[in-house]
């Protein structure tokens, strides 16, 4: 995918909703996947790579009736966010926030947020994916804010594991992305078996683990509900999940430069 942006694919995807060409609902089944041949993304209409990661949705649109949507990853964050925008899903804690409408400025990243974390290691896509979840909090949609940091935590360990497979053992790189199957974050034991095998880190294990898996832990889970069963969700799990999500992404940062090291 070249130099995407997200509020331009956020324009790009409320265009071909507001046409029929992409739905405006909610998908009836999501699954991930690495491609192994090709395939054209229905949003930015270029080429889905074989061995990226792309999510097939299955929805309904005006135009295209019951679809399967290929979608890069990036692109299926910037549609989730114009369809909440078309669903009007009402924000829980404040019924007066305005609605995340519609492509708007990047909001700066808090310096907080940087410091002491290798830039290098922690793509700009993560950080612009977690800067929107927070700033969907500030405007009371804190159900896709929930499922915007898990997306920016998946982001981050597919970057990861990519960097260190390229070092580490490019040879098996193709056998690893079988291994993974259909996802990409440490709630899942194959992701931990071959993270904690590329980097010696194990922030899972108890005790000795990081002080924030628990609770990132509580947030993934919490981040399914809302996905599949799309549970309500308070400000205080909100804010937590951003926090977790954070830390997360600053772990495997630290622990990737480390490793390659």
């Amino acid at each position: 995918m070249t130099d995407p942006n997200l509020d331009a694919l956020r324009a790009q995807a409320r265009a071909k909703i507001d046409m029929g060409m992409l739905p405006a609902t909610m998908p009836s089944g999501v699954i991930g996947d690495y491609v192994i041949e090709d395939t054209r993304c229905r949003l930015c209409g270029q080429f889905i790579k074989m061995r990226e990661f792309r999510y097939v949705v299955r929805a309904h649109s005006k135009v295209m009736g019951d679809q399967l949507y290929n979608l890069h990853f990036l692109c299926h964050a910037a549609w989730q966010l114009e369809a909440s925008v078309i669903t009007r899903d009402p924000p829980l804690q404040n019924n007066s926030a305005p609605i995340f409408a519609g492509p708007q400025p990047l909001p700066e990243v808090n310096s907080s947020f940087l410091v002491q974390t290798p830039l290098t290691m922690m793509t700009p896509w993560s950080q612009q994916l977690l800067a929107k979840a927070r700033e969907l909090v500030t405007l009371g949609q804190h159900q896709f804010a929930v499922v915007l940091a898990h997306a920016a935590c998946e982001w981050t360990t597919e970057e990861a594991i990519n960097n260190l497979m390229r070092q580490s053992a490019p040879i098996l790189d193709d056998a690893i992305q079988s291994l993974l199957g259909h996802t990409i974050s440490l709630g899942d034991h194959k992701v931990r078996m071959v993270y904690g095998a590329l980097t010696k880190d194990y922030p899972w294990h108890s005790p000795g683990g990081a002080p924030w898996w628990k609770d990132w832990d509580t947030t993934r889970e919490l981040r399914n509900d809302v996905a599949h069963k799309r549970r309500r969700v308070t400000l205080e799990e909100a804010n937590r999940a951003m926090s977790s999500a954070d830390a997360y992404i600053k772990h495997l940062a630290s622990a990737v430069l480390n490793a390659l090291k």
